[in-house]
């Protein structure tokens, strides 16, 4: 059971994309089975204390949430050798969203080992309110999980920080589908502004980030834009929310170096400012775009970051 609204649910998680695979390779039938999934349901709930035979019974009504889920594939991460990203410099100073980074896989690396490392995309430097600092996040599985691992950029002989806070979850289908890493800097500045792909300028600011209620409510209308070293700036329109708001998908493109990266909406207001919707973490079994949602990001890491976007 989850909570939505101060109200108990059920949560009914559904494997829309695979299902719908598997029903076209085995049957005619096309149906969904969410409609045979019923509003609400009834829940008897016992009450009783401990070393008593008094007991309290009450019958309710619990409504049913249907969480339609496009089931994980694969992250996109550049594993070892070179990285040659069309997207985003390794020399920037101070640090932005959206650059080339390079992250040990291992607690101690071997700079000549590129079985060692892995490509990844930055996604914004933040504020993290337990260590009271600027602290840089991208996707937990480009450190393999792994805390105290080497953060740096493609030189590998520029290294900025290690990996501090990580909240990952192999698991494509149930729980938390988190996948989040903090790096704890080493004298690095950062700004809230993306790389432009040159290398040496910076591209809008970043004011804040989007509520996940806004990214609910344009399911299947808004778009949101992504920057990723493998594919540059792109942009999809939003085609799922998971219902436990911790990861998104959209129809942006993506590939391997993108993972860690920005996704985000560009305001239509002058100086059109950017709004963190999520980081990127790979792609669902129908190729689509999947994004961790930033506020679950805040929550898990208790960091903050510019203004919740109001259109």
């Amino acid at each position: 059971m989850t909570t939505k609204d101060s109200e108990r649910v059920v949560s009914v998680q559904i494997n829309n994309e695979k299902r719908r695979k598997k029903l076209s390779e085995e049957t005619d039938v096309t149906e969904s089975v969410v409609q045979y999934v019923p509003d609400q349901i009834s829940v008897k709930l016992e009450y009783g204390i401990e070393d008593s035979t008094k007991t309290i019974t009450k019958q309710r009504e619990v409504p049913v949430i249907i969480e339609e889920e496009s089931g994980f594939a694969e992250t996109d991460m550049l594993e070892g050798g070179e990285i040659s990203p069309d997207y985003g410099g390794s020399y920037y100073r101070p640090l932005p969203g959206a650059t080339q980074i390079e992250v040990a896989q291992v607690d101690d690396p071997d700079y000549d080992d590129s079985d060692d490392w892995g490509g990844c995309t930055g996604c914004i430097g933040v504020y993290d309110e337990d260590l009271e600092e600027d602290v840089y996040i991208t996707a937990a599985h480009c450190f393999d999980a792994g805390e105290g691992r080497v953060f740096g950029q493609p030189t590998r002989n520029f290294e900025a920080g290690e990996s501090d806070k990580i909240s990952y979850s192999s698991n494509p289908y149930f729980g938390t589908r988190m996948d989040a890493a903090t790096v704890q800097l080493d004298d690095v500045d950062v700004t809230d502004e993306m790389s432009d792909g040159e290398g040496d300028t910076y591209s809008n600011p970043v004011e804040g980030y989007l509520h996940h209620d806004w990214i609910q409510d344009n399911e299947g209308e808004e778009g949101l834009s992504k920057l990723g070293i493998a594919t540059g700036h792109v942009a999809g329109t939003i085609s799922n929310v998971s219902a436990s708001n911790d990861y998104f998908t959209t129809t942006a493109d993506r590939d391997e170096g993108d993972s860690g990266g920005p996704h985000y909406h560009i305001d239509g207001d002058d100086p059109y400012p950017f709004y963190l919707a999520g980081l990127h973490r790979g792609a669902t079994v129908t190729g689509n775009a999947r994004g961790i949602l930033f506020t679950s990001i805040m929550d898990e890491f208790n960091i903050t970051f510019g203004d919740q976007y109001d259109d």
